[in-house]
């Protein structure tokens, strides 16, 4: 049976518990094994990660961000469309960090597999310019003889 929009949004609710919890195990839970996470903007440096790759990219974010908190940034922004099984989302997130508060803006759109209780694909754009002025930040926070 194909997935209703409540299932659809119920798996999205164990993507966000998952982000709660930030932990790997529990971000990739709600994975298909499959699942290819790919970002944008292209300026910003396309990624196309499959499951194993984003947990080699996300493991050090762990040690940086403290209390990372993702939300919806307006509910009527949210868009389900059944047929094809997406879930589109603006999303904002806070976090604490050596570098101060990060606080950035995303769109997601999420495509759950055929019975959409797991994530096939996810599409993230990130704000980049918040972004690259955060890893500035962030770089000088280290050591000078650590520095890139």
């Amino acid at each position: 049976m194909a997935p209703t929009r409540a299932d659809l949004l119920a798996t999205v609710d164990r993507f966000f518990d998952a982000y709660k919890a930030f932990s790997l195990d529990a971000i990739l839970s709600v994975r298909s094994p499959t699942c290819i996470h790919r970002t944008g903007p292209k300026s910003h440096g396309n990624m196309n990660l499959n499951n194993a790759q984003f947990r080699e990219f996300m493991a050090p974010m762990l040690g940086i961000f403290r209390n990372f908190k993702l939300f919806v940034a307006d509910d009527d922004e949210t868009m389900v469309d059944v047929e094809k099984r997406k879930v589109f989302l603006h999303l904002q997130c806070h976090a604490e960090t050596d570098a101060g508060p990060y606080e950035n803006d995303y769109h997601w759109i999420l495509t759950m597999n055929e019975t959409g209780d797991l994530i096939d694909d996810i599409v993230e754009w990130v704000d980049s310019a918040y972004l690259k002025d955060f890893l500035a930040r962030l770089e000088s926070t280290k050591p000078a003889e650590a520095r890139s």
